[in-house]
């Protein structure tokens, strides 16, 4: 399905937004009549396998104040970007460009985002007790060759481990930062939740050797099933493209590409407890 907006404000400004499915596949065509309409799809999708959705906004001039504005709009916190507004939270975001001695430094495991190394599936603030909700990756300049992200439904996940490996990924015993969490946790009616990051765990090791038998064993099958399912949910962005993913029921990551790609995005990490 495409859907098409123009957002408020930016009739003249800029292009159509496009809602495009994760497939890429193209079934009908449907135009929203407000931006009611466009979020009422966004969270549909974020709430839906497979949790994802990219947003098509071409060549808009202001691509981070687009994607505050429909962050905004997702959270019902329409003026987020407006730090200085009460009661209101300003949506940071970080730019994510090729750093080429980002790996020389030690601080923390999103120093891989700075590299062109090609990135495992992952959720992010995964070392949070309360990870963010929602991210939104805005695509200003893609590589010309790579950079293909993967994101993969929790569903897909959970459907290639067996009743024991579940149960034991439950368990809140995995390293992340200082604390002991499980990695996928059961929410109720929101389904059940995922948080790993493989570099996380093994910024402790000491930790990580420590774990039973059976956690380790669990970690291998979690491996495996990802390793089978990223290539199967693969695509790329376009220049100005939106790709909002639900942190909790997805994981993401990418293919490799030139470090003198000039690839560039920026990375939008939000709190949003309705997710």
């Amino acid at each position: 399905m495409v859907a098409v907006i123009v957002p408020r404000g930016t009739e003249h400004a800029a292009p159509a937004l496009l809602l495009k499915p994760p497939s890429q596949n193209l079934i009908t065509t449907r135009q929203f009549q407000s931006a009611r309409h466009l979020v009422q799809a966004l969270r549909r999708r974020l709430t839906t396998d497979p949790y994802h959705v990219v947003v098509r906004a071409g060549n808009a001039a202001d691509l981070i104040g687009l994607s505050k504005e429909l962050i905004g709009l997702l959270t019902a916190n329409p003026c987020a970007e407006q730090k200085s507004h009460p009661n209101r939270s300003p949506v940071p975001f970080t730019k994510i460009e090729v750093k080429l001695d980002a790996l020389t430094k030690s601080d923390h495991v999103t120093r891989y985002s700075r590299t062109a190394q090609a990135l495992p599936p992952h959720t992010d603030s995964s070392y949070d007790q309360k990870p963010h909700q929602i991210l939104v990756f805005a695509m200003q300049r893609p590589a010309a060759n790579g950079g293909a992200n993967h994101v993969i439904p929790v569903d897909a996940v959970v459907a290639r481990l067996d009743a024991a490996t579940r149960a034991t990924l439950r368990l809140p015993i995995y390293p992340f930062a200082r604390h002991r969490l499980p990695i996928l946790e059961d929410r109720g009616v929101r389904g059940i939740a995922i948080r790993y990051y493989r570099q996380q765990l093994l910024q402790n090791p000491v930790a990580l050797k420590a774990l039973p038998p059976g956690a380790k064993q669990a970690l291998f099958e979690l491996e495996e099933a990802l390793d089978h399912l990223k290539t199967a949910q693969s695509f790329k962005l376009d220049a100005g493209d939106l790709l909002f993913i639900n942190n909790r029921r997805a994981l993401h990551g990418r293919s490799s590409f030139a470090p003198t790609s000039g690839r560039l995005l920026f990375r939008f990490r939000v709190r949003a407890e309705q997710f």
